[in-house]
């Protein structure tokens, strides 16, 4: 494509790289700021401490959650794999109010602590490491099984050759991007870890930059340790090539159309009983109609965020927000434009930047590889060049795409932490919300926004797999 051709897509790109470089520029003329001490931190004990505290305890978790997932997809039926597939989307503060219930049910003291963290990682990752083994079994031909077992393989045989073995680089990739999930988990640890010095990277960037005690420089020391193993983890998942719209589409190829009927039915009777009986309807469609909106516009963002990159030749734009730290980026947008610009726009562009990497990760790759032969014959056949692409191509991208955007309308529904930096009163979600109900310890209308957020997840990620 020649760079005129490009001009139209080179807009957003250019934005979005502009937006960098001027919070890196912001961030290097602050007073808070200097070259010689952001040296000294990244060797600081105190930095060192907080990293691997955060390595040694997100492992753990892996390990454990991987552990977990090989012995539950044993017992759970394979139709009760598909629901539980909207509990990847779930909020953290769910998965920590979870654990403080069950701590409080078993009678621990010291419900507060990173080890509580490290409960609630695992119920947050064994949903998301089931579903990529369940994936990765489905595409495995049972006859080579019965293949294994003619030849006289035991079952611990067939398992580690079949089960295991033709499943590992799916099962690798799937643990690369749960270990990122770790390393940027903020609300779990936040309510659960009892505070500093437990904290890890994410809490301890958010921590230094509270306004009342601003250490810009620990943050940024932080924040570069923080990236490396982010740069890391993304280099290593393009290697693997991680599927991540594959995966995610078809969560729901095991429901019959009345299922689904029953299911959107059960939702609109939820919703609207809900708003039937709470004294403040009016609130709630506020809040509902907020966090529709917001997850639509950000999907729009991420989208032409992602495609005008790709079509512009920076391709690499779109993984700026696998690059950096999560917390980093929203509290210095915060600082800069958090009093000026609407928190509806602010909260859209954080997250349109940090979902753009799936859509780079996933539909990328499937646009690169272009049937060039038959679009040749279909061009020889007298078809235009649009209809020849959309007979062609939109076939092979149509479920790739509508799957990792509905996945992303699920979680920017459920994210917590961008919009409670900017909500405000004429501003809120359900995840902010239900969050601060909780907070206020009203327990039954924070069970009733949780419901509805769950409800509306789960219907996002139906209708993008009734579009592909």
């Amino acid at each position: 494509m020649t760079l005129f051709r490009r001009a139209p897509f080179l807009i957003l790109p250019l934005l979005g790289i502009g937006l960098v470089l001027f919070g890196i520029r912001s961030l290097l003329v602050s007073p808070h700021f200097s070259f010689e001490a952001f040296l000294l931190e990244l060797r600081d004990p105190a930095t060192i401490f907080t990293v691997l505290l955060t390595l040694r305890y997100s492992l753990i978790a892996l390990i454990l959650s991987w552990l977990l997932s090989h012995g539950l997809i044993r017992v759970i039926p394979r139709s009760a794999l598909r629901h539980l597939r909207v509990f990847l989307v779930v909020p953290g503060f769910f998965y920590a109010l979870i654990t403080l219930f069950l701590l409080r049910a078993l009678g621990v003291q010291d419900r507060y602590s990173l080890n509580s963290v490290l409960m609630a990682w695992v119920l947050a990752g064994v949903p998301y490491l089931l579903m990529v083994l369940d994936d990765g079994l489905r595409d495995l031909d049972p006859r080579e099984k019965e293949a294994l077992q003619s030849l006289g393989a035991n079952p611990t045989q067939k398992w580690f050759y079949f089960d295991f073995m033709r499943t590992l680089p799916l099962q690798v990739s799937g643990l690369l991007q749960q270990f990122w999930l770790y390393l940027t988990s903020f609300s779990i640890v936040m309510i659960l870890s009892g505070g500093p010095p437990h904290e890890t990277l994410e809490v301890a960037i958010f921590t230094s930059m509270r306004l009342d005690r601003i250490n810009l420089t620990h943050a940024l020391g932080l924040a570069f340790w923080q990236g490396l193993i982010l740069v890391t983890l993304r280099l290593l998942l393009k290697r693997k090539a991680l599927r991540v719209g594959t995966e995610w589409s078809g969560a729901f190829r095991g429901l019959s159309g009345k299922s689904r009927w029953k299911i959107a039915l059960f939702m609109f009777i939820m919703v609207s009983a809900v708003l039937w009986i709470q004294d403040r309807s009016l609130e709630w469609m506020s809040v509902i109609l907020n966090s529709i909106l917001l997850s639509g516009g950000v999907v729009i963002a991420s989208l032409a965020f992602s495609l005008s990159s790709y079509f512009a030749g920076f391709a690499a734009v779109a993984e700026l927000g696998a690059w950096v730290s999560p917390m980093l980026l929203s509290l210095g947008i915060w600082q800069q434009f958090g009093f000026v610009w609407n928190p509806f726009l602010s909260v859209t562009v954080i997250q349109s930047v940090l979902f753009a990497p799936w859509i780079a990760r996933s539909v990328f790759p499937v646009l690169k590889r272009v049937r060039v032969a038959e679009l040749e014959a279909a061009a020889t056949l007298g078809a235009s060049p649009s209809k020849a692409w959309l007979a062609v191509e939109w076939p092979r991208i149509r479920p790739v795409l509508f799957g990792i955007l509905g996945l992303i309308a699920a979680f920017s529904l459920t994210e917590v932490t961008t919009v409670m930096l900017f909500s405000r009163g004429d501003f809120d979600t359900l995840s902010s919300f239900t969050q601060n109900l909780f907070s206020r310890f009203r327990v039954q209308d924070a069970a009733v926004g949780f419901l509805i957020m769950l409800g509306l997840s789960y219907l996002f990620l139906w209708i993008s797999e009734e579009w592909a």
